[in-house]
Parts: C-alpha cells; structure tokens; sequence
C-alpha cells in the first residue's frame, strides 16, 4: 500500500532516510509492498554536520549523541545526512515511477532546532527534483520546536 511517512525533530531525519531506504529498495520491483507517497517533516534535523555545530555554538556538543552516532567524526556526519541518502538514491538511478510529495513543516521561534534546516533542505529538494520528490512544500509559523506537533497539525 501506499504510505506518508511523518517524523519530527530527530524522527524527522530517521523517517527521511526510512523513505529513501524503501524508495531504493523498490528499484526494479514491479508491485512493492509498500510505496513512500509523502513525507512530512516536523521541525527536522536534515543536514546532521550543520545541527553539530549549531549544538557546538550553544555549548551542548558534549551532550549530543550526535558524534557517537556518526562514528565521532565530521564525514560520517555528511554521510549520515539526509542529503547524502537522496544522492545514493540519485546516483542509483533515481525514482521509478514519479518521486513523493514533501512537506516541511517548522517554526521560526524554534531554538532546538533552527528553521533554517527545513529552509536549506527545502532548497536542496528543489534542485533534485523530479529524481526524489514530485513537490515540496514548506509550511512556517511562528512556533516553538514542539509547537509544530502541539499546533500546527491539529
């Protein structure tokens, strides 16, 4: 069937990569169980190395699992981000069958994490697509990080 993934801060960028991982694993699949429709993104960490050193900025880098989960080094933050998963999938040959709506959505008073990843990841979708995604569409407001989930989807 087909699917919308949703995921927010953190879970944003897990459900970004968890499409493209079952985009990819469709290639050449000619009645996949599951298709990616949409995604939706809820305040979302897209580009991992940027969120590093907004965090740094801030004196919370030590508290951060983000370098334990990449491997503690620079690349394998790149590697983790969310652009380097749309890349993999390009370089493979792109989407059969048309690419998937994407919605971002985040708040300009967000501090957890600054709107601007929604803003540049929105950018880099743009560039790409027609390969991974058919529309992008970004939604802000004058929320909070957790507003995002709280207001803006009911």
């Amino acid at each position: 069937g087909q699917v919308v993934i949703v995921g927010h801060s953190s879970g944003a960028h897990v459900g970004f990569k968890a499409a493209m991982k079952i985009i990819d694993s469709n290639r050449g699949r000619r009645n996949p169980r599951v298709r990616v429709k949409g995604y939706i993104g809820l305040s979302g960490v897209y580009d991992v190395s940027m969120h590093y050193d907004y965090e740094a900025r801030r004196g919370l880098e030590q508290l951060s699992p983000m370098q334990l989960a990449n491997g503690w080094t620079r690349e394998g933050m790149r590697r983790c981000g969310c652009e380097a998963a749309v890349n993999e999938v390009i370089n493979k040959g792109g989407v059969e069958g048309g690419g998937m709506r994407v919605v971002l959505v985040h708040g300009t008073r967000d501090t957890t994490v600054p709107f601007t990843q929604a803003f540049m990841f929105a950018r880099f979708l743009r560039e790409a697509r027609g390969e991974i995604v058919s529309e992008v569409e970004e939604v802000y407001g004058d929320w909070d990080h957790q507003d995002t989930v709280l207001d803006a989807t009911f």
